[in-house]
């Protein structure tokens, strides 16, 4: 009977623990919100593990016997938790990491600000290179790499540039 007590016990420990975790993954939710896939892909990760910590533990106290009063002890100690301190607990760190988060990021702002400003600049850079890069392309097609301008019957004529410069 003390035997049975005791696994009673950590059954409800079990079911506590359980709820806990959740409640942690319910405060990561509240201060980075997340889509409903990724939230979908957390839940069934979190639903596995607990899974398997249950038949562990069951497999572990009781040879792997699956009986009602551990079930039913294990949600008992979810529903204890989770009636008792569990809004509390998601309400008040949630509230402290969010407020941990805005204070961290507050050396950020001036960071991000000179980024989107270099970012700017190079980003002008690049359209710049670019049309220098297409006014290149249309002088050689004018004028071919050797500096004399095509005709359309094939000959070429020495450009502005080669006259000047004799």
């Amino acid at each position: 009977m003390q035997q049975e007590l005791a696994f009673f016990c950590r059954a409800f420990l079990s079911g506590v623990i359980l709820t806990v975790s959740y409640d942690i993954l319910r405060i990561f939710r509240n201060v980075k919100v997340h889509n409903v896939v990724l939230t979908g892909i957390e839940d069934f990760l979190y639903w596995c593990m607990a899974g398997i910590f249950l038949f562990s533990m069951i497999y572990g106290e009781n040879d792997g016997v699956i009986r009602v009063y551990t079930l039913c002890s294990a949600g008992l100690g979810a529903l204890v938790y989770y009636k008792g301190i569990s809004s509390l607990m998601v309400k008040g760190s949630t509230w402290v990491l969010k407020k941990l988060g805005k204070l961290l990021a507050l050396p950020v702002k001036p960071i991000r600000k000179w980024r989107k400003r270099l970012k700017f600049q190079l980003d002008r850079v690049r359209i710049f290179l670019y049309e220098q890069k297409s006014i290149q392309t249309i002088r050689e097609r004018i004028y071919g790499k050797n500096g004399k301008q095509k005709c359309k019957k094939g000959k070429e004529k020495e450009s502005h540039k080669s006259k000047t410069a004799k």
